[in-house]
């Protein structure tokens, strides 16, 4: 049954979806409602295919400070490509045995319009080959890490290329990304040698905390006196 109908099953043709706005009719449905609209994106109803949703207002400042925020990659994707997702960590890596390239793009919306810190780690297991075989890190028995393993990553045009090392093999690096605005934007491009999936590096989820919004300092006032 294609995307944006529904199939009622027996002889009957596939009809045109007629989902509320909210929802969405995938690929392999039986009922005209839908399903509920997919994480990061907007579904307008009937037959469309969800999309990505129009950028917030611009808000120059908040009277609160928001409080940190947890951005899973995978839940906020719009594309991907030779990557998979351990949803039980919240972590990406390549997909094992290829080598064509991969990669995981996708736009989270912020509150609010200013300076933002996104930390996230990169993880590079070890090879052992006495460890169990359902170990991903930081010791893994399927094979070893290959140095030509790389992520390149883009986040609102600050870009940083994580690389697999000997060193790193067992351990994980911390990242900071300090980007602008109120719409993050994300590129990871996944290169590497056809290897196993376990022996590829993997990112986690990132924490996202607002540094300072475009909010102008107040000006300084007049000096006070102190008496005794």
């Amino acid at each position: 049954c294609p995307a944006g109908s529904f199939c009622p099953g027996s002889n009957s043709d596939a009809v045109p979806c007629s989902a509320a706005e909210g929802n969405y009719c995938p690929g392999g449905g039986s009922s005209s409602h839908g399903l509920a609209c997919i994480a990061s994106k907007c579904c307008p109803g009937g037959s469309s295919a969800p999309e990505q949703c129009p950028s917030p207002p611009l808000v120059s400042f908040l009277a609160d400070t928001p409080p940190p925020v947890m951005l899973d990659w995978w839940a906020h994707k719009n594309s991907q490509q030779g990557v998979v997702v351990n949803t039980a960590y919240k972590s990406v890596h390549r997909l094992g045995d290829t080598s064509e390239p991969g990669f995981l793009q996708g736009t989270y919306n912020l509150p609010v319009d200013g300076r933002w810190l996104v930390r996230f780690d990169f993880f590079v297991p070890k090879y052992d080959a006495g460890e169990s075989p359902d170990s991903i890190f930081p010791e893994e028995a399927i094979s070893a890490v290959s140095e030509e393993d790389v992520i390149d990553c883009n986040i609102n045009g600050v870009r940083k290329t994580l690389k697999s090392s000997s060193a790193l093999a067992g351990h994980k690096q911390a990242l900071e990304f300090e980007v602008e605005g109120q719409v993050l934007e994300y590129h990871f491009d996944f290169l590497s040698p056809d290897i196993p999936s376990y022996s590829h590096p993997f990112i986690t989820a990132a924490e996202v905390t607002l540094l300072r919004d475009r909010n102008t300092a107040a000006a300084p006032g007049a000096l006070g006196k102190m008496h005794a």
